[in-house]
């Protein structure tokens, strides 16, 4: 008898520890993973490799709906398969209406379409945004630049820009970096700079397909292309002059390039195969607007480098590009097309598991109900299941048959319990 008597004192042991194990996991709330498909087609006959794509998601409504962390670092962005990660990186703020986002896509087939995906709904996940993976330039300048500095250039680490010149006579300052987009040809460029606090020379430029910087200046180029802000000038231009004060290829006046504020400067570039084409934005208005029938042989070839250059001359002012930002993307004219699909709940071991358990446990309270056959239990069970239908969050269909399996239970153990005090 002492034997059974514990035989059954340890199953019961058993059972309870079974029960609080499964209630743990069925009150753990569950991590849905939500999911949107993005298209993208490329309107060229050309394939693109690690191609940088923009697009913008509403990530204010998705934050007031519970859908997505405050600071967004639950958002993740995969290959098609779902499963293989792309970096990518936020440009605009989280919690927005239109949050813009980049990633960088493998490849992209000529004429034909592609679908990434973008996941949220993770409250556990924690940002992996990266910009320095995701573009093929970065700089936000909170450490030095992943460029090369040459000349008079220097890294300030106090106000977090690159002086490109001080304000001083005959100074020449560049960053660059040794590597230029190809597949295909072609580029946007974002950046800020800031030109004065001297008598007003010479210029800031973005040097691009040169051979390298060397005996570069706004007007003359090495192998590639300018695109010049010349407060000397009060011009901004896209040339491949070779000499200084030489001729651009279009121009625009400008006479507010040096007055000590920063400057927005957007520029596209891209070779279509015939022609080497540019459009140059000056604080959001476009300002140049021209193509190049005779385009470089380093375009042609996809050689050279990227080069951000500063110089003065018998005048002088400060140069400088900074403001927190500075970036290149792979640009193609027209651009891929890009279309973001509806939102889709996916179902993963992590969304199913709770709800297994929570039957599991409900399941248990009904047969632990039966075999102790105590009121008290019975009562406290019951309790249990009130207490599980008022915290459970139902949002898919899943939800509510569990809520009616639990009600079902509930009826059940009301009935054992009024048959047990009629005895």
């Amino acid at each position: 008898m002492a034997d059974r008597k514990n035989v059954k004192e340890r199953g019961v042991r058993i059972f309870e520890i079974a029960l609080f194990f499964f209630a743990l996991i069925a009150l753990i709330d569950t991590a849905n993973a939500l999911v949107r498909p993005i298209t993208i087609t490329n309107n060229v006959a050309q394939t693109l490799t690690d191609y940088q794509v923009s697009f913008t998601l509403d990530t204010a409504n998705l934050i007031a709906q519970g859908k997505m962390r405050s600071d967004c670092g639950d958002l993740r962005v995969t290959q098609s398969d779902g499963q293989t990660l792309l970096p990518y990186w936020i440009e605009s703020g989280c919690n927005t209406n239109n949050t813009k986002i980049w990633t960088k896509v493998p490849s992209i087939p000529a004429g034909g379409s592609t679908t990434i995906y973008i996941w949220y709904g993770n409250p556990q996940a924690t940002s992996v945004a990266n910009g320095s993976a995701t573009m093929f330039i970065y700089e936000d300048y909170s450490i030095p630049p992943s460029g090369f500095l040459a000349g008079n250039a220097t890294y300030d680490s106090a106000n977090k820009w690159v002086q490109l010149t001080p304000a001083t006579t005959n100074q020449f300052g560049y960053l660059y970096y040794t590597k230029v987009p190809t597949n295909p040809t072609g580029f946007y460029a974002k950046f800020y700079f800031w030109a004065g606090g001297g008598d007003g020379a010479d210029a800031v430029w973005l040097g691009a397909y040169d051979t390298n910087y060397t005996g570069t200046i706004e007007d003359a180029v090495n192998g590639g292309y300018h695109f010049a802000y010349d407060e000397y000038q009060d011009r901004i231009c896209f040339t491949k002059s070779t000499v200084d004060g030489g001729n651009g290829i279009a121009c625009a006046s400008e006479t507010t390039i040096d007055n000590s504020q920063w400057h927005l400067a957007e520029i596209y570039f891209w070779y279509n195969g015939s022609a080497a084409c540019a459009k140059i934005y000056y604080d959001g208005v476009l300002k140049v607007s021209a193509c190049d029938p005779a385009p470089q042989s380093n375009v042609v070839s996809g050689t050279g480098q990227i080069i951000w250059g500063g110089r003065t001359g018998g005048l002088y002012n400060y140069h400088r590009i900074g403001n927190g930002l500075l970036y290149m993307a792979k640009y193609i004219s027209p651009e891929p097309s890009v279309s973001t699909g509806e939102e889709q709940k996916t179902f993963t071991l992590n969304d199913i598991l709770p709800h297994l358990a929570a039957v599991l446990f409900i399941f248990l309270l009904l047969i632990g109900a039966l075999i102790i056959h105590k009121n008290i239990f019975i009562l406290i069970s019951m309790l249990v299941i009130v207490i599980f239908v008022a915290r459970l969050q139902i949002t898919q269909f899943v939800d509510y048959m569990l809520a009616v399996f639990a009600l079902i239970v509930f009826a059940i153990l009301g009935f054992v319990f009024y048959e047990r005090w009629r005895e």
